[in-house]
């Protein structure tokens, strides 16, 4: 569908690592920083990199949301919020955050390393993933729905009450924050 992202699967490969090692950098960064503001944006760095990771697995529309939300307005939210939140005592590096850096750092290299062999390999055609559900979709949804856009079809139609769900979560977050952070008057 989306191949002008894949050159090769070498390349893809390629693009992938690089953008995991960014994001792990950039979560590095945030757990290092020591003001807010430099908090949020290793935030968002993180919410970007996530973003580029969907865009390589072919989710633009996951990528778009993660874009969207992740990347602009939880940073927004976040920076409206320290403005009006006072700066904490800076304190000396606390060496507990850096071993605990190190403790997920290793947590997730043994977990990447015991489940990277059983993965099957990227657009494999007979990975279970493409011979259930997917298929059904790709051969019926046209058919069914006479939607040619499958993602809007299955979102809209055969997910139709979890994504009214979903939509109702993202209203009632927002009410809540404008609750907490807009309802009440500066004097």
């Amino acid at each position: 569908m989306y191949d002008a992202l894949f050159i090769t699967n070498q390349t893809s490969l390629v693009l992938f690592f690089t953008t995991g090692i960014c994001l792990l950098l950039s979560i590095i960064f945030l757990y290092i920083s020591r003001e807010n503001i430099l908090k949020v944006i290793a935030l968002s760095l993180c919410s970007l990199f996530v973003c580029l990771i969907y865009l390589l697995l072919d989710a633009p529309d996951v990528a778009m949301t993660e874009g969207s939300i992740g990347v602009c307005v939880s940073s927004v939210i976040f920076i409206i919020f320290i403005s009006k939140v006072k700066e904490p005592k800076k304190q000396n590096i606390d060496f507990r955050r850096i071993f605990y850096v190190l403790l997920s750092v290793a947590s997730a290299s043994v977990l990447f390393y015991n489940i990277y062999p059983i993965l099957p390999e990227y657009g494999d055609s007979t990975s279970a993933v493409n011979t259930g559900t997917s298929k059904y979709f790709l051969e019926n949804t046209e058919k069914e729905i006479k939607i040619p856009a499958f993602v809007a079809a299955i979102l809209a139609s055969y997910r139709g009450f979890d994504t009214m769900g979903e939509t109702l979560v993202v209203l009632i977050a927002g009410l809540a924050v404008y609750l907490i952070m807009g309802s009440r008057d500066e004097q």
